[in-house]
């Protein structure tokens, strides 16, 4: 009988119990940090055609395990952090593919439509515990083997330029039905969605390794959405035409030229705005 991913997973008590500090995860553009919005703080906005990295780090005293689900599919292997070990993680694990976020339209006046695309950028982290063999006799213990993959990075020749193909969608008018007087596409309403993609070949590289794994002791969930979709009381930022520079009693302050964001610069040695990813002068 194969085992389910649940299967894997420790009771509630003792998820929470079980190690006093957690692994890191965080979610970067361009290498800066990305902000978390929601009550869950786990709902992330994109641009289309934004290249994604995820940020991990162990700090527990065992090797620990990373598998990815990306858009609702579960990636077969797991990458092996060694204790105090962090890694910037640009690819899928199962190929050698960046990853990255393409947007698309759907009608959200269509319910199946809707329905289809709830699994659209869910990302999620699974963390592993090492599987630990204990020698009942003398209270030693050792770690057993198995398969996995071991992270060995080549971190050489970095490319972080962004190709963003053009999509042409066509409508096609079969057996003469004239379309518009079909009422299904009269005023649809257009609704950006977002998929996590396979992009370019990234130059991280894995090999394998014996350690073997015990079970699943910690997730972390995300919700990656479009830059659209982040609510308009939220993008009334201050806003400019071009960066400028806007001055209080005391202070200067810096903002995103994105008219859509606007969002105060906190660091003058930001290249790239951590919110919408415009690039900043």
């Amino acid at each position: 009988m194969k085992n389910k991913l649940k299967d894997f997973f420790f009771e509630e008590e003792i998820t929470s119990n079980y190690y006093s500090i957690l692994p890191k995860c965080e979610i970067l553009i361009n290498k800066q940090k990305r902000k978390l919005y929601g009550k869950k703080k786990n709902k992330v906005y994109l641009n289309d055609g934004d290249y994604i990295q995820i940020h991990l780090f162990n700090p527990l005293t065992n090797n620990i395990g990373v598998q990815l689900e990306l858009n609702g599919i579960l990636e077969e292997n797991i990458l092996i952090l060694k204790p105090g070990q962090s890694l910037l993680l640009d690819r899928f694990i199962d190929t050698k593919k960046k990853i990255k976020y393409n947007t698309y339209y759907i009608n959200g006046n269509n319910k199946d439509a809707k329905k289809a695309i709830e699994k659209n950028g869910k990302l999620v982290i699974y963390f592993w515990n090492e599987k630990i063999i204990y020698n009942t006799i003398s209270n030693n213990y050792w770690l057993s083997g198995g398969t996995n993959i071991d992270w060995n990075i080549n971190y050489n020749n970095y490319n972080s330029t962004i190709n963003i193909p053009t999509t042409d969608t066509t409508l096609f008018n079969t057996n003469g039905m004239n379309i518009s007087n079909t009422s299904y596409f009269n005023s649809p309403k257009l609704e950006e969605t977002g998929r996590i993609e396979k992009g370019e070949k990234s130059n991280q590289k894995f090999s394998s390794t014996d350690i073997e794994l015990d079970s699943i002791f910690h997730t972390v969930k995300y919700k990656l959405l479009p830059y659209s979709k982040l609510k308009k009381k939220q993008k009334n930022l201050p806003i400019d035409n071009n960066l400028t520079i806007k001055t209080t009693n005391t202070n200067q302050r810096i903002y995103c030229s994105n008219p859509l964001c606007g969002y105060r610069v906190r660091n003058k040695n930001w290249i790239f705005c951590p919110i919408c990813g415009n690039e900043l002068e």
